[in-house]
């Protein structure tokens, strides 16, 4: 990675963790570890997911001809999967100027809470399956944002999306899709119920070069790299970070099958609190957030030398 794509990785992540919204986070999506990443308790975490948008917009703010689309204008960008649309607010104020973002998500109400929560005059909000995408069905862009979406189908249909979208953008149309990196985990699965299918380079790579699964004409893939998150992410996971969800998702379950919404879900809720916090090893204080993002690269990696120091997979993809 070269200095100047390294200074304009950090710059962004940086200025969408200072637009992310954390003080004000809706009730409404309450939830320890999922959904809202403006309400995790893991700070590193909500960090982890503002560098996924960095480095989108890094991959797509490379070079002057690609800053915009084919008849000149800025690129337009559709994000499928934004769920409550807090980062994607903060993508709409950190792009450049002449750049214009639909966020989509297949959830109404994300997405109409989305509407009345997050507005900015670049930034529009819709409602998109990926899984239904036609041509007629997607809003025009020039390229896709699938930030943190493809671990949540399962591999036999993993690929659908991919043929849908490649089907449905013009020649020369990108897909840029980000998802954790599980080659440094001592387990190749989380253990987090929404997941369906998680990546290590080696499986993601795998994918990309099988035409079966990934028909897009040209495909690069990246590692975020940061031994440092990567050595805490391990261990959070290894202390039971993800019990705080599991924990939340038996609350919802009990409430909908015995209508013991409030007792069950104040208690779980309490309780995934209390092992999020002790998970991540958080005390009170300012986040270093600049300590954090000075250890961070994006690198290609073909010899999958990077293994233990990676959390995260970026690949753009080109029709």
């Amino acid at each position: 990675m070269t200095g100047r794509v390294r200074k304009r990785l950090r710059g962004y992540a940086r200025r969408l963790w200072y637009e992310l919204d954390v003080g004000d986070a809706p009730s409404a999506f309450r939830n320890v570890e999922g959904g809202s990443v403006e309400q995790h308790v893991d700070r590193r975490l909500q960090l982890h997911h503002c560098l996924n948008y960095a480095a989108a917009l890094t991959a797509l703010d490379g070079a002057d001809h690609e800053q915009v689309g084919p008849q000149g204008q800025g690129l337009r960008l559709l994000e499928v999967g934004c769920g409550s649309g807090a980062l994607s607010h903060a993508l709409a104020r950190v792009m450049p100027e002449s750049w214009r973002l639909t966020a989509t998500d297949y959830d109404e109400t994300l997405v109409g809470a989305a509407v009345l929560r997050h507005r900015h005059p670049r930034l529009a909000f819709g409602r998109v399956n990926l899984l239904d995408v036609t041509t007629a069905s997607l809003p025009s862009c020039d390229a896709v944002l699938m930030i943190e979406v493809i671990e949540h189908f399962d591999t036999d249909v993993a690929g659908s999306p991919l043929a849908r979208l490649h089907a449905a953008l013009r020649p020369g149309g990108r897909v840029v899709l980000t998802t954790l990196d599980r080659s440094g985990f001592p387990r190749r699965f989380s253990g987090y119920p929404p997941h369906r299918r998680e990546y290590d380079r080696n499986a993601m790579a795998g994918m990309l070069a099988n035409p079966r699964r990934n028909p897009f004409r040209t495909s690069r893939l990246w590692r975020l790299v940061s031994p440092r998150i990567t050595r805490e992410s391990i261990r959070a996971e290894e202390r039971g970070g993800y019990a705080a969800n599991r924990l939340n998702g038996l609350a919802l379950e009990l409430s909908r099958r015995f209508c013991l919404f409030g007792v069950a879900y104040r208690v779980a809720l309490t309780a995934g609190l209390a092992v999020a916090r002790y998970a991540t090893n958080r005390r009170n204080g300012e986040f270093d957030v600049d300590g954090y993002l000075g250890t961070v690269d994006l690198c290609e990696d073909p010899k999958g030398e990077l293994d233990g120091a990676s959390f995260g997979l970026v690949a753009v993809l080109t029709r």
